[in-house]
């Protein structure tokens, strides 16, 4: 898959 597509989800998905 993607790692950029991934890391983007998560880091709007991280709660900070």
């Amino acid at each position: 898959m993607n790692d950029l597509g991934t890391e983007e989800q998560k880091r709007k998905y991280l709660p900070q």
